[in-house]
């Protein structure tokens, strides 16, 4: 994801500014562990139990932010583990 892919996830996944910026302070400017501290800051965020499963809701921001390929590999993915 680019620096400006990143910023639209934070905003659709609903984390805070100040959290985005601590990510940014551990991860400096590696793309591949911002978008990793991105997504764990995230999970952890999200209640135990849910209505939609978390996978789901991580295919919608990235579709909204414009990646459509990783949305679909997000679901491939998920559905290959349910299967197993």
């Amino acid at each position: 994801l680019s620096q400006e892919e990143m910023a639209l996830l934070v905003s659709s996944l609903r984390l805070s500014r100040s959290a985005a910026q601590l990510v940014k302070l551990r991860s400096r400017d590696i793309p591949s562990d911002q978008a990793f501290h991105i997504l764990a800051m995230w999970r952890r965020a999200l209640p135990a139990v849910t209505c939609h499963p978390k996978a789901s809701q991580l295919a919608q921001s990235l579709a909204k932010i414009g990646r459509p390929d990783l949305a679909r590999e997000v679901l491939l993915r998920e559905a290959e583990l349910s299967l197993t």
